[in-house]
């Protein structure tokens, strides 16, 4: 997988320089006066308000931002600026009320954004992603707060950032220093819209697309007590292109599960507009689709993601815990043709052996490549078993070389435990791609 460096680096440097070009329109022939509580509070209002854009954007699943740095890692720039946001609207709050305490419709509109923006993200880093709270053993216990804030209702109340947005946008159009000049209402009113259009234009019109250019489950299996096999017939054409690794986002429109929106790998190559997904139990949503019935129409957006190595360019490591071996499957099951020249070695973790799912897959691809290694492990073995352990420095050590690039999929917890190893044995992080279960 090759990377375009330029883009790489010239979008996080337009993120952080794009504020300059307003700033400018407000404060020409008056930056002398920059320090008063008046005009910081503009500033950071206008930093705040030109990120709050670039966040809503961002959330727009844009498929070009997707090549250049892969979907996960344009969620997290994504998290850190709608934070870094929030900060310069809080401080633009605080100075605007030191010059000026007494609340106004306009004021007041901003404050009803604020509020909003906070709760949104307080929530979603608590949450939704692998936040303070959801590592607590005390969350993790209490079952009726883990189903009250489920991923559909965590989901529904992220989705209000538009409607805070659209506060902030009135906020701005409406403010004095705004009304000033033509050419503010202008700019600052047309980055709003256009923000607010990618926005709708992800939620509407691609939804309405993804409904027509949607597949169905032709069959569903059950190859343990805790996965499911869920076999798709005759996906649309933007994912039988899709490679080998890459995950999409999946409605199910059935009772049984709810219509909800999740991510899910391709565990299969694409073969006949057919492939599988290979999908764990592991909380309510997942635990019912093993209910939904053959014929179920499902909505697919994507594919995404930058999980997609190539085979005989560099040495690769893959390492999966449980069921993140979904992509490695559908990687090895691709190379099925292909005569390695590059050493692969990947380790599994599993809790039990009989929790290796389909393993005849690595298997049979080790009997026809010597130079793919497959090191199955086993932390809870019924008996003596060789394949007891854990993944640590010691088994890392043993098949890790410097000429390696690694490729995680695994729990949070286990990415953390593996990252920390790889980065003693000396790893740059530009050699390593790590995708999430959620």
């Amino acid at each position: 997988m090759k990377k375009n460096n330029f883009s790489g680096s010239i979008w996080p440097a337009i993120t952080l320089l794009l504020p300059a070009l307003p700033l400018q329109l407000y404060f020409a022939g008056n930056w002398y006066s920059f320090w008063h509580s008046y005009s910081l509070g503009m500033a950071c209002g206008i930093v705040a308000y030109i990120w709050f854009c670039l966040t809503l954007i961002l959330a727009g699943r844009i498929r070009y931002f997707d090549r250049v740095y892969g979907h996960d890692r344009v969620l997290i720039f994504h998290g850190y600026l709608a934070r870094a946001a929030i900060g310069f609207a809080l401080a633009h709050f605080v100075f605007k009320y030191m010059f000026h305490s007494e609340f106004t419709i306009q004021s007041s509109i901003g404050l009803a954004a604020l509020l909003l923006f906070g709760m949104v993200a307080a929530l979603t880093v608590l949450f939704m992603v692998d936040g303070i709270l959801s590592q607590k053993r005390a969350l993790q216990k209490s079952q009726k707060l883990k189903r009250f804030w489920d991923y559909s209702r965590l989901k529904c109340v992220h989705n209000l950032t538009a409607a805070a947005f659209a506060c902030t946008v009135v906020h701005i159009l409406i403010a004095s220093s705004t009304a000033e000049t033509n050419i503010r209402m202008q700019a600052m009113g047309g980055m709003g819209v256009f923000s607010l259009g990618v926005y709708c234009y992800h939620k509407i019109i691609r939804g309405w697309q993804n409904n027509r250019a949607g597949t169905t489950v032709s069959a569903v299996s059950q190859p343990d007590h805790t996965v499911m096999r869920l076999q798709l017939n005759k996906l649309p054409a933007k994912l039988v292109h899709s490679r080998a690794g890459q995950f999409c986002y999946f409605r199910f429109i059935s009772a049984k599960c709810g219509k909800e929106e999740h991510p899910f790998t391709l565990s299969s190559p694409v073969v006949n507009q057919q492939s599988d997904l290979l999908i764990k139990a592991v909380g309510d949503y997942t635990q019912k689709l093993s209910e939904i019935e053959p014929g179920t129409r499902v909505h697919c957006d994507g594919p995404y993601g930058h999980f997609t190595p190539e085979p005989n360019i560099v040495p690769l490591l893959f390492i999966a815990g449980g069921i993140g071996i979904t992509p490695f499957m559908a990687i090895v099951s691709s190379w099925n043709t292909i005569h390695l020249q590059k050493p692969v070695t990947l380790i599994w973790s599993t809790a039990t052996e009989n929790d290796m799912i389909q393993r005849a897959v690595f298997d049979t691809f080790a009997e026809k490549n010597t130079l793919f290694t497959f090191v199955p492990v086993v932390t809870r073995p019924a008996g003596a078993s060789p394949c007891a352990g854990r993944i640590n420095k010691k088994l890392l050590g043993s098949h890790y070389t410097k000429e390696m690039h690694v490729y995680l999929c695994a729990s949070a917890r286990l990415r953390k435990a593996v990252m920390a190893i790889l980065r003693e044995l000396g790893t740059p992080e530009r050699m390593v791609y790590r995708e999430r279960f959620g």
